[in-house]
């Protein structure tokens, strides 16, 4: 993004993030700004109060907020040098309410002025279209400038963004759109310069690029250089013996993230002492606070494993709900090392909403039986992908695939191999076919014992690289059980390649984080308060009987 004499150049990948939703306006208000686009935009929508359509190729000067509630949507507005786009947004709803064809390559005044529910557009102060009246209960303003990700960016000049909490009239409108103003006028609620003159201010901090929203109570000076790792949210869900590893695991993102979030889900009936006192967990939340239906008897039919893994849907809808103003999020086992910036992945979540790894990216070789055997033909039974990483952008896509995944995870989570199950991992081998999911080939993520075989590690300089890549993070599955070492020996015999210096660099941090005193805590939803075993329920019955 850079400033203009006139404006300020949006390229596409830009994004001001002040607020999600301006929820204190609803149904009657206006939005209005100066364009000048220089990119197309998709205008073969059609306008309706339901749907998705919405959903691609569009160049958000206002990016529309998720409401995340089925009676109401936010507010986003399109605009290319091919026409204006107006659209609301909220759970599996992006529908476009108004849509004008128009060449713009000019700068041009846009105002969009809702009335009880109803869009109407001006261009250059006169009413162009009117657009379809919603049938949300409630509409509001959004407050993203410069795209939504991953429905689009805009690209072209911009300046004079405002937002009133009042339904202008056409006469205030082509009066007053050549106004200068001084930020405390009577109904306005956010005002956005993008011009090069202007001091930059803000009630908000969490914006990337220059920004000048002001409202009648507060002015802020705030930061403009900050990176789009603000907008991470990380993840995990863990039983209380596994809190070593999980501090580990927060401490590696920290290093590598230090402005994003970290959110742990403990599967106990009480947060654990050490979990509420340790830095690097920004929040620890209990599994029976995700709002899991019939929790009691959710976490009544499985295992610690089953269970630890089972709550991953509810804890990603539960993120969705309560990180309105993030849009990232990305969950990683506890037993997983940070090695590096996911700049990469960053930049996928932009274009896709869900990102998954495989366990190997290439063939073992025909003769190499014990890697067939122990790769291949597990991956098979156990699943295409690893679980351990999932990562998701806001979208209709994957608030649909949450919503699926969740459901399945409720009722057959199990470990299960021989009738076709492996905890929530085997599910994911169907998400392919039913959503739209970006398989992440790089080498650098998700190594592990199992793609060994197929991954060379080597230190060039100061970098760590996989197949020339570089490290982004180890995944120690099984080393409790002493697998992890065991497979990584049978793999790399050479005990001076880097991967046992992780190791061993993995195991001292294990040690101070107390894992030799927590490794053996007993699961709390195991035993009742007389400290005698819970009988765990029955299965819900879904094998196929053999004929």
């Amino acid at each position: 993004m850079e400033n203009k004499d006139d404006g300020v150049l949006f390229t596409g990948i830009e994004v001001i993030q002040t607020k999600s939703l301006f929820e204190e306006v609803s149904n009657t208000f206006t939005i209005e700004f100066w364009a000048q686009p220089s990119a197309r935009q998709d205008m073969e929508k059609k306008e309706s109060t339901s749907g998705t359509g919405a959903i691609n190729g569009q160049r958000f000067v206002i990016g529309p907020g998720n409401a995340m509630e089925k009676t109401a949507a936010g507010v986003g507005v399109s605009v290319g040098t091919n026409g204006v786009i107006v659209c609301e947004h909220s759970v599996n709803y992006l529908p476009p309410i108004l849509v004008y064809k128009r060449n713009i390559s000019e700068w041009t005044h846009v105002a969009i002025v809702y009335r009880n529910k109803t869009p109407s557009l001006y261009i250059n102060g006169k009413l162009v279209k009117n657009g379809l009246t919603s049938k949300k209960v409630n509409i509001y303003p959004s407050g993203s400038i410069g795209g939504h990700n991953p429905y689009g960016h805009y690209e072209g000049l911009l300046k004079d963004v405002r937002i009133w909490n009042f339904a202008k009239t056409d006469k205030e409108i082509s009066e007053q759109m050549n106004e200068f103003l001084a930020g405390n006028e009577k109904g306005l609620i956010a005002y956005w310069s993008l011009t090069k003159d202007k001091e930059i201010t803000s009630n908000q901090t969490n914006a990337i690029g220059t920004k000048e929203i002001l409202d009648n109570t507060t002015k802020v000076v705030a930061s403009t250089e900050q990176t789009l790792e603000d907008e991470l949210i990380f993840c995990t869900s863990i039983c209380a013996n596994y809190l070593p590893k999980a501090k580990v695991l927060a401490k590696s993102i920290k290093k590598f993230h230090p402005n994003s979030k970290v959110i742990i889900c403990l599967v106990e009936s009480d947060i654990h002492p050490t979990a509420e006192k340790f830095s690097y967990f920004d929040k620890v939340i209990l599994a029976k606070d995700l709002e899991i239906e019939n929790f009691n008897k959710f976490i009544m039919k499985y295992n610690a494993l089953e269970a630890s893994t089972a709550v991953k849907g509810a804890l990603f809808s539960y993120l969705l709900r309560t990180y309105k103003h993030n849009n990232k999020f990305i969950y990683l086992d506890p037993d997983i090392y940070v090695m590096d910036t996911f700049n990469e992945l960053n930049s996928i979540l932009e274009k896709h909403s869900i990102v998954v790894t495989p366990h190997t990216l290439e063939p073992e070789d025909k003769n190499h039986i014990t890697a067939i055997r122990g790769n291949e033909i597990q991956l098979l039974q156990k699943g295409t992908f690893n679980l351990g990483f999932l990562a998701i952008s806001r979208s209709p896509n994957s608030e649909r695939f949450i919503s699926w995944w969740s459901d399945r995870l409720s009722q057959y989570c199990y470990d299960d191999t021989p009738n076709g199950l492996f905890t929530d991992q085997k599910w994911v081998n169907l998400a392919p076919c039913f959503f739209d999911v970006f398989i992440l080939k790089h080498p650098g993520y998700n190594v592990a014992p199992w793609n060994l075989s197929k991954r060379s590690i080597h230190r060039s300089e100061n970098e760590l690289l996989v197949n020339n890549k570089r490290l982004k993070f180890v995944h120690f599955s099984g080393f409790d059980s002493g697998a992890n070492l065991k497979v990584t020996k049978l793999y790399v015999p050479d005990q001076s390649n880097p991967i046992y210096t992780i190791y061993n660099q993995y195991v001292n941090e294990l040690i101070e984080m107390g894992q030799g005193k927590m490794k053996n805590i007993r699961w709390s939803y195991e035993r009742n308060k007389n400290d005698k075993k819970v009988k765990k329920a029955p299965q819900i019955k879904y094998q196929i009987k053999k004929k």
